[in-house]
Formats: C-alpha cells, sequence, structure tokens
C-alpha cells in the first residue's frame, strides 16, 4: 500500500476560500471525508479499540487457561483463537495511533481486511469445533450468523478499496492538474506582451 503524499503538489495554486460560510462548509466536508467527524475524535476512537481488543484479550485468553481438564480442547482452541483476535485488535489500533495522522482510508482498508481475516478463521474454527465435537446440527445457527459476518465484512473491505482506489485517481487529477497549471503559466509568462 502506498501512502499518500501530505505536502502540495509542485505548481499548486492555492485557491483559498475568502468567505467564511464557505470555508466553514467546505472544512466539514473535508472533515466528514477524512473520517474527523466521529463524536469522540480519531484518538478516542482508537483507545476504544485498543481497550476492548485488549478486554477481549484477557477474558478469552483467561477463559482459555482456566477452563477445567474436561472441557473439550476444541473449545480451549476457540477461546484461544478468540483471544488473539482481541490482541489484534489492540495491535492494530496501537499502529493507528502510532501513524500520528489522518490516512483514514488506509486505516480503514487495514481494518476491514483484518475484519474479513479474523471473520473467516472464526467460521473455519467454529466449523472444526462443531464438527470434532460432533454438534453440526446444534451449531447451525452459529455458523450461519457467522457465513453473515464473513460477507459483511467481504463488502467493507471492497468497499474501503473502491474508496482507496478514489482517492488515489483524485490525488492524479490533482497531480495532472497542477502540471497544467504550470505549463500554462510557462506559456503565459514566454508570450510577448500585445505592446511588444
Amino acid at each position: 500500500m502506498t501512502e499518500r503524499k501530505t505536502e502540495r503538489p509542485e505548481g499548486f495554486v492555492d485557491l483559498e476560500l475568502r468567505d467564511p460560510e464557505l470555508r466553514q462548509r467546505f472544512d466539514s466536508l473535508l472533515g466528514a471525508q477524512l473520517g474527523a467527524t466521529w463524536p469522540l475524535g480519531r484518538t478516542a476512537r482508537y483507545v476504544l479499540i485498543a481497550t476492548a481488543g485488549l478486554a477481549g484479550f484477557v477474558v478469552a485468553g483467561s477463559l482459555a487457561l482456566t477452563e477445567p481438564a474436561t472441557t473439550p480442547t476444541a473449545v480451549r482452541g476457540l477461546l484461544g483463537m478468540f483471544a488473539l483476535f482481541g490482541l489484534g485488535w489492540a495491535a492494530f489500533a496501537v499502529w493507528a495511533l502510532a501513524r500520528r495522522r489522518g490516512g483514514f482510508s488506509t486505516e480503514r482498508l487495514v481494518a476491514s481486511r483484518i475484519a474479513m481475516g479474523f471473520t473467516l478463521a472464526a467460521l473455519l474454527g467454529l466449523g472444526l469445533a462443531a464438527t470434532t465435537l460432533g454438534k453440526g446440527a446444534e451449531s447451525g445457527p452459529m455458523l450461519a450468523a457467522a457465513l453473515g459476518f464473513l460477507i459483511l465484512a467481504a463488502v467493507g473491505s471492497t468497499h474501503a478499496r473502491i474508496e482507496e482506489a478514489e482517492l488515489a485517481i483524485r490525488e492524479q487529477l490533482l497531480r495532472l492538474e497542477s502540471r497544467i497549471i504550470k505549463a500554462e503559466g510557462a506559456g503565459r509568462a514566454q508570450a510577448p506582451g500585445p505592446g511588444s
């Protein structure tokens, strides 16, 4: 994944909005595009994700370690897998916070891929555990729910990838426009004036 450059492209003409009302509207639209309109802000969002991930890791991990010896190995394995999922979400949140900048579409794409991978692993793990324990019929609703979440994660991942591609296209168009403006400016500077 390539990181978008945050500096202004060479030849960029700053069309600063002078009208305060238009400026406020522009800033709100830009903030919505960058995901800044979340009620608690970017940092709080990832702190909540990290906290929830660590809580899931501690709860599922402690259950996997402290269940009685009569608990089937498949169940312990599922609990261990869910503990790793929580740790994975906490690591994602720490990564996003360590970046110290926006890139909302990149973060969203990474999160959707993590969700898709974890959901697929959970579906396979639940299916394997149900088969191992001989409870295929009883696990049907849970497997159907996991399949529904997998489809939802796939749709989210596809949407995030499309959004990332759209932003890359917009960036390329901006660079192209800045080159055109620069070329037009150079052409005007070289053109003879009306009095010459």
